[in-house]
């Protein structure tokens, strides 16, 4: 398995996920709490199960590339682990489970490969989802008379109602990878049961325990109100109509066949050999995805419980993953190119493969055909092309392979010159962070359309954007993309020249003697939509203390205001989802030019009283200006147009 993991060649191209992996479970250990301050939970970021395996790690080590592997490691090892123990609670015995095994083990694919052995943020997925249909099928196929299975189905709707809780807990894809394809088995085994009364209870159950699971994950984590606040908003907004969908769907279908390798690169010169193997993929591949839904087309013929489970379970994945792919943003921008949330529905074909294979071989007699997708199937997995051959060709490079990365000559040339402290885009920051060890601490940026830098809202904005980084120097590291989107005449009007230019390979770094967050008032908002919020949860007396003096264009200020929590609620100190304070600038025409988020300082309970620093930087054009401040639910409504009040003051912009 580590020559597996090596060979992926993932630990030279650490993935930005896999840092921020890292970054959150260091921020639980510190922080002693599976909710650490000042994070954006709704997000790729919060997949509890890869970050219970970093955070207990983090207390031992410090977060880097050895961690990075220990974790990706233990990752692997459990979903091998859930594969063995899927496979025999299903039933299949013998040459099968191998069978089975040696697909899984081998990868099929690199791409494969890479989401079992190196990105334990989503072999997550798979551990579940193996978890899940293993439990379910044993639980669906034992009898409920026998007593020496009791203890065993109530082990196994334990397993599935905890690993519900959590996914749920986890984020708004929990509900459609493992709630919806479990409820939708649950209804279908019920409907189509017939006189099998232990069957239909079964599924009942099933369901039951499915449907509180959720309920008690929504509401025992607190996320209940993210996951509807992010699928009645972001997600649905997403949906343009039927061409989207239908090409969001040939995407995924595409994606499914690029995990088998079916697909040529674009160029290949094919020979007989590369030909032959093109198509036994996509053979493989076609197998593999119809088998499914041709069971489920003769469900009732099916001899084997714990089949039909798996079948109706698959095809409820294939329908909630189909529809997140064609009509909401969760997941089509993370298909493209990267087949990531397709690739759960493989572990889950393989297991229904191998078990009609078996049942195939014990009630009827097998066919040529039966035989020779086997064979095929075992010899694509260990082909000399695949991870076995290549694993032990490429042995001696190993090693140094394991602490070689592309941005590693960015942390040498950070050390060298003394800076600790700075940013750089997403895909780049959060890798260096973990690389340097924890010594330097990279925060992710965007380009504005304004051709500065904005904050990332992936991470809270305390630990990444702090004032208390004006004590030193902070850089900008910008790649060519970057660079063509970045107005350095805007910048430098803010924050002067560079003090120094480096450059490695691609990479510039600009050193400013200023701090940028402060400068540049890292708090743009994202547009505030649907107003659900109650104004009695807003209800608070605010009073706003702009600049004494006038200002002049495009320089630095601070506006503090003070508020008195007069609501029932615990203003919370998190980022959204939640209460943030909010500053508009509105010109003479009542136009708003800048759209601006505070940070609380503290939680603040009901009848406490907080100060509220907003730094701002002044319009580009002299004139009046008025500012409003109020508080905002993110991705709901402003407080004060709900009738809870504004603060408004005046503020004159100077030449």
């Amino acid at each position: 398995m580590l020559a597996f993991y090596l060979t992926v060649g993932y630990p030279s191209q650490m993935h930005s996920d896999s840092a921020m992996k890292l970054l959150l479970g260091e921020e639980m250990a510190r922080q002693f709490t599976l909710l650490p301050r000042d994070w954006y939970y709704v997000n790729d970021i919060w997949l509890l199960s890869p970050n219970l395996i970093a955070a207990p790690l983090s207390f031992l080590f410090e977060p880097s590339m050895a961690l990075h592997g220990v974790v990706d490691l233990v990752a692997a090892s459990l979903v091998l682990w859930a594969a063995y123990v899927a496979s025999r609670a299903i039933g299949i015995n013998g040459g099968l489970r191998l069978f089975t095994a040696t697909m899984l083990a081998t990868g099929l694919s690199l791409a494969f490969a890479e989401m079992v052995f190196a990105q334990s943020a989503y072999s997550a997925v798979m551990l579940t989802l193996l978890l899940l249909a293993g439990s379910g099928a044993r639980y669906l196929s034992s009898s409920p008379q026998d007593q020496v299975n009791a203890r065993t189905r109530r082990r196994d709707l334990g397993i599935i109602g905890g690993l519900v809780l959590i996914s749920v807990a986890s984020g708004p894809r929990g509900i459609a990878t493992y709630v919806a394809p479990l409820l939708f088995a649950s209804v279908g085994l019920y409907l189509l049961a017939g006189r099998n009364d232990a069957l239909r209870a079964g599924a009942v159950r099933l369901g039951a325990c499915t449907l509180g699971a959720a309920a008690v994950g929504g509401i025992g984590f607190l996320l209940l109100l993210h996951i509807v606040r992010y699928l009645s908003g972001a997600a649905t907004q997403a949906f343009a109509g039927p061409a989207e969908a239908a090409l969001h769907l040939r995407l995924a279908v595409m994606n499914w066949f690029m995990i088998f390798d079916a697909l040529p690169p674009a160029g290949q010169k094919f020979s007989v050999v590369t030909a032959g193997i093109h198509a036994a993929r996509l053979g493989l591949a076609s197998v593999l995805l119809l088998l499914p839904i041709a069971l489920a087309l003769r469900v009732m013929h099916l001899r084997s419980p714990a089949l039909r489970f798996l079948v109706l379970f698959q095809l409820g994945l294939i329908l909630s993953t189909g529809y997140m792919l064609g009509f909401t943003n969760l997941l089509v921008d993370e298909v493209v190119g990267v087949p990531r949330y397709v690739m759960p529905l493989v572990p889950i074909a393989i297991l229904i493969a191998a078990l009609w294979l078996q049942e195939v071989r014990e009630h009827a007699r097998p066919t040529a055909t039966h035989v020779g997708w086997l064979v095929i199937a075992v010899a694509l997995s260990l082909s000399p092309q695949q991870l076995i051959g290549t694993a032990f060709a490429r042995w001696p490079q190993l090693s140094a392979g394991l602490r070689t990365n592309q941005r590693s000559p960015l942390v040498d040339a950070l050390r060298q010159a003394g800076l600790h402290r700075g940013y750089a885009g997403y895909w780049d920051a959060n890798v260096l962070s973990i690389l340097s060890g924890g010594d330097i601490r990279v925060a992710p940026i965007l380009i504005g359309a304004s051709g500065l830098p904005e904050p990332h809202r992936y991470l809270g904005s305390e630990r990444w954007y702090s004032a208390s980084w004006a004590d030193e120097p902070s850089f900008l590291i910008t790649d060519p993309p970057m660079r063509d989107q970045l107005s350095m005449p805007a910048l430098v009007a803010l924050l002067g020249p560079p003090t120094r230019n480096l450059h490695v390979g691609e990479y510039e770094i600009l050193v400013f003697a200023t701090n940028m967050s402060e400068r540049l008032s890292f708090a743009v908002a994202a547009p505030v939509v649907r107003p659900r919020v109650s104004p009695q949860a807003c209800a608070a007396d605010l009073t706003i203390t702009p600049p004494l003096q006038p200002v002049r264009v495009r320089q630095a200020g601070v506006v503090t205001v003070h508020a008195r929590n007069d609501s029932t609620l615990r203003w919370m100190r998190n980022y959204a989802p939640g209460f943030n304070p909010g500053l508009r600038i509105i010109n003479a025409n009542g136009t708003t030019v800048a759209d601006l988020r505070g940070i609380l300082p503290t939680a603040v309970e009901p009848g406490e009283s907080v100060t509220i620093p907003i730094p701002f930087r002044a319009p580009d054009t002299p004139g009046q200006y008025r500012l409003q401040f109020s508080f905002v639910a993110e991705g709901e409504a402003w407080c004060g147009d709900l009738d809870a009040g504004w603060a408004q003051a005046d503020l004159v912009v100077e030449p």
